[in-house]
């Protein structure tokens, strides 16, 4: 069965505490569409399989998120982080806020980079 939005109040008695608006819900999750560190910021005791993230390619952006991202206790092991960059754009940076570079998916005009906290 699908949810939409209109439905989404059954999440907030799940998550117990007020959720930003939902893009998209389905029983098995939620999209949601805004600034992803805000956004991020208030789901402090929920669970979280994965973090999809496209922010714009210039200005420090992919920094600032992994500094957010990595004093969050949601973001676990277990979370995968998909950041969408250009192709120049060098991640070695991410393990100076405690993740490591799984894997990079690349297209002909950006890439996909799959991290997860941890220690390298």
């Amino acid at each position: 069965m699908e949810y939409t939005v209109k439905d989404f109040s059954a999440y907030k008695t799940v998550f117990k505490r007020t959720v930003p608006e939902s893009y998209y819900a389905e029983k098995g999750g939620c999209l949601f569409l805004g600034d992803c560190q805000q956004m991020l910021r208030k789901f402090k005791d929920s669970s979280v399989s994965l973090i999809f993230a496209d922010p714009p390619y210039e200005g420090g952006h992919y920094e600032k998120l992994l500094s957010v991202l990595k004093d969050i206790s949601y973001v676990t092991e277990d979370t995968l982080l998909v950041f969408e960059a250009d192709l120049k754009r060098d991640f070695g940076f991410a393990k100076d806020y405690g993740f490591i570079v799984e894997k990079e998916k690349t297209y002909k005009t950006n890439k996909h980079v799959f991290l997860r906290k941890g220690v390298l």
